[in-house]
């Protein structure tokens, strides 16, 4: 495994889902989804959402 397979971005909303409606944090996710290489989650109350599956993982 080389470190892209072993990398992704976690977006952590530690004071409840409703921070990823912010506009700053939501062009933070869209930021991250633009550049596309690693995959990337959002995190709030336990779940995960997979945002943006990455290049590597969409390959597969």
């Amino acid at each position: 495994m080389d470190a892209s397979e072993a990398a992704c971005i976690v977006g952590r909303a530690v004071d409840g889902v409703q921070a990823f409606d912010r506009w700053d944090v939501a062009e933070a996710f869209a930021m991250f989804v633009r550049e596309g290489s690693l995959p990337v989650w959002k995190v709030s109350d336990g779940n995960a959402t997979l945002v943006n599956p990455g290049l590597d993982t969409a390959r597969r």
